[in-house]
């Protein structure tokens, strides 16, 4: 990167004085255990939690008096990680479950489950308990690809905890808690226990308002960072430097640029943090085959979805949602929104369909998601969201400024 480039983030971590973007990042949750920790279904989800943790204290309370400290691997009840055969070796407890602990979490794009976010649940929780102090918390990440990425660089907002799979790669807050280190119990605690600070260090707010003005803000600096990091001309140019480093960028002469990628920031968060609210696009249809019938239960059933696939693989402009439900005229400009290697369109065709895990069998139905939530609906609406999304993110990128490097 050029010399005036900007790194996003400093040497370290939580130091209002580094010379960069943003104060501090972190990686995306990571649990080594996904089948029990994650799940479409928040009932599902409890039980194995429950499960798992029971397991875990049954297995401890019988070694506490032997002197070989192995456990009873039963791959159906639990994962053996490092940490949980510490723990065993010196009889420690792990925490018991608490409902307070299942939060939204964006998995993987535009996929949100139910995750437990309990610290001996999660191999790694980085710094993300320093993001979000509840399950309420919404706090805007703008998570980009990682180094060594096999993948393009790409980058997604979103305000929701999310998991190292994301993007694969570092998340940048736009705020951030002073404490508390462990997640409080009660509402009352949090407020006398945080202090919540901008993520956007004060450097580059004075070199921003030294260039484009006074009334610059740090939130304008944010989503001005989201804009740039759409930039074509950016990820093409510095392709193979940003698999190698963490992303640098400049803070651009003319004013007008600054504000056209702050303004298309802004815009390309609202689309991709309301992803599910984004109407359907005019031209797309969707075509029911088969009549319903009065009872709710077979209305519902026909929005049911077991795997959505293309009719044939270069048939593109057509998804069969299930044996009822055909979905055509998808614009080609749809696939051309790319993120973390693969269009978002073929990431709700591939996350939301049922499966099971080969080690624990443990069911994962995005169906759950949809009866819980009162939207039978929900999953076919996510992917006529995510459609028209897609054309708009193409749209706004093709109109962001034209850099040369």
């Amino acid at each position: 990167f050029p010399e005036n480039f900007i790194p996003l983030c400093g040497k370290n971590k939580f130091d209002p004085n580094n010379k960069s973007f943003f104060i501090t990042h972190s990686l995306g949750v990571m649990s080594g255990r996904d089948a029990f920790v994650n799940n479409f279904s928040k009932d599902r989800l409890k039980e194995n939690v429950k499960l798992t943790i029971e397991h875990y204290m049954s297995e401890l309370e019988h070694v506490k008096h032997l002197q070989n400290r192995d456990p009873k691997i039963n791959q159906t009840k639990g994962v053996w990680s490092d940490e949980w055969r510490k723990n065993l070796e010196i009889g420690k407890d792990i925490e018991g479950y608490r409902e307070d602990l299942i939060f939204p979490c964006i998995q993987r794009p535009f996929t949100t489950t139910n995750r437990y976010f309990g610290k001996d649940l999660n191999s790694r929780r980085y710094q993300t308990h320093r993001f979000f102090l509840d399950n309420k918390f919404l706090n805007p990440i703008i998570s980009s690809t990682g180094k060594s990425s096999s993948n393009k660089f790409a980058v997604l907002i979103t305000n929701k905890l999310y998991d190292s799979s994301l993007t694969s790669g570092q998340g940048f807050p736009l705020h951030y808690y002073l404490e508390p280190k462990e997640l409080k119990s009660t509402q009352l605690e949090l407020e006398l226990a945080t202090d919540k600070q901008s993520n956007i260090t004060n450097y580059v707010l004075t070199k921003a308002q030294k260039l484009y003005g006074a009334n610059v803000k740090k939130e304008d600096i944010f989503y001005y960072v989201y804009g740039f990091l759409h930039s074509p001309e950016y990820i093409e140019t510095f392709e193979y430097t940003l698999k190698k480093e963490l992303p640098k960028i400049p803070l651009l002469p003319n004013k007008d640029d600054f504000w056209n990628f702050t303004k298309s920031g802004k815009e390309l968060a609202q689309l991709h943090i309301n992803y599910e609210d984004v109407p359907t696009h005019p031209e797309v249809q969707v075509n029911i085959s088969r009549s319903l019938t009065q009872t709710r239960e077979d209305k519902d059933s026909v929005f049911r979805v077991v795997k959505m696939k293309h009719p044939k693989k270069d048939k593109l402009d057509t998804i069969l949602f299930n044996n009822s439900i055909t979905i055509k005229n998808i614009p080609t400009k749809a696939y051309e929104y790319v993120v973390n290697g693969k269009s978002a369109i073929r990431w709700v065709m591939e996350r939301y369909q049922i499966t099971k895990d080969k080690k624990s069998g443990i069911v994962n139905d995005p169906n759950d998601w949809a009866q819980e939530n009162g939207n039978p609906r929900y999953i076919l609406d996510l992917l006529l969201s995510i459609i028209n999304l897609s054309v708009e993110t193409v749209n706004i990128i093709n109109r962001l400024p034209k850099i040369k490097f």
